[in-house]
């Protein structure tokens, strides 16, 4: 046994009412009041317009309003209210201009610190407009330097705005693509890795993306034609049909594509289609059936199970094999429907 006794902790406080008396302060009049239907607000307030947030219902309508502007769409849309726009661009060239030079010269390289100026520049590049980042890409065009400078400077700011993957960004580089302002190369690297640098897949954006896949830039050469469609097709399905391998800032922005997107339907799966139809080789037939597998809406099931099945007129063992392969994926989501055919 224990030897046990009770302990009180605390210290003992007395509260005692001394005075009843009338508050002598007064709420001061509001000048313009408004009215707020909950606790939401927007801060900070840009100084060229009033607040147009005031509750959870005019935030969700603000925000869906900014998803279909991607040349405008910003995470911070006042950031840049007591900023010399020209100024800052005139800075990011010259910084871009400093980093060229500085990885031209091997002395002293790890103390540069060329990644974290890259970042940095990558930062302040993610909030801007398409127009602006236009007015940028002149001022790397017309840049007074040595050619290896210059084409450096080019290069860095290419890749600084696909890796941002901003809306904005991306409609800048769309633009770049379907104006054969970049080799080939580049054109590859900006096809195969905007699933990657992508934040905001907003059906707008993802149309957009569409008409840069059908522009003749991209359509006149094979392999950035396959690419572009399974990226495409890869898109779509992140987006509006949902993967865990993506996330996206929807708690900001809402949805940003869903199954019930009537373009999927009246617009990408007839292309698609029709791009496997219209092929004449064999391995344009197969990157058509994986950009079709890819996208794996319902819609492409009963052209998807015909290849399988070898109903088709071109069906060949291999095609037959892609189908199958290609759905592999999401079978389970549509097991209802291809479990009889395996079977």
């Amino acid at each position: 046994p224990f030897n046990t006794e009770p302990v009180v902790t605390g210290t003992k406080q007395v509260v005692k009412l001394l005075k009843v008396g009338q508050v002598s302060y007064t709420m001061p009049e509001v000048p313009s009041p408004k009215v707020c239907n909950d606790l939401s607000y927007e801060f900070p307030v840009s100084k060229s317009q009033s607040s147009q947030i005031t509750s959870r219902q005019s935030q969700m309508e603000f925000f869906q309003a900014l998803t279909k502007q991607p040349e405008q769409i910003s995470f911070i849309p006042a950031i840049f209210e007591n900023l010399n726009t020209e100024e800052l661009y005139t800075q990011i060239v010259e910084k871009l201009v400093l980093v060229s030079q500085q990885l031209h010269s091997t002395e002293l390289f790890a103390e540069k610190e060329i990644p974290s100026q890259l970042k940095a520049l990558k930062t302040i590049v993610s909030v801007l407009k398409t127009s602006e980042l236009k007015k940028i890409w002149e001022s790397v065009q017309s840049l007074s330097a040595t050619q290896e400078i210059k084409q450096t400077v080019r290069n860095l700011f290419i890749d600084i705005v696909r890796n941002s993957g901003s809306s904005p960004c991306v409609m800048f580089i769309l633009d770049l693509v379907k104006t054969n302002q970049l080799t080939e190369i580049e054109t590859y690297y900006i096809i195969v890795t905007t699933n990657h640098y992508i934040k905001t897949p907003t059906e707008e954006l993802i149309h957009q993306i569409f008409l840069a896949t059908k522009s003749p830039a991209v359509q006149e050469k094979f392999w950035l034609k396959g690419s572009a469609h399974l990226t495409f097709a890869n898109l779509v399905r992140n987006a509006c049909l949902g993967s865990a391998k993506s996330y996206y800032p929807e708690d900001v922005f809402g949805k940003m594509c869903t199954t019930s997107n009537k373009k999927i339907v009246q617009e990408y799966v007839p292309y698609l289609v029709q791009e496997l139809k219209s092929a004449t080789t064999s391995i344009e037939k197969q990157i058509a059936l994986w950009s079709l597998g890819q996208l794996s809406h319902e819609s492409v099931l009963p052209t998807m199970i015909n290849y399988m099945e070898g109903k088709t007129e071109d069906s060949t063992e291999q095609l037959r094999k892609v189908a199958l392969y290609a759905l592999s994926d999401v079978a389970h989501f549509y097991k209802h429907k291809l479990i009889p055919v395996f079977l």
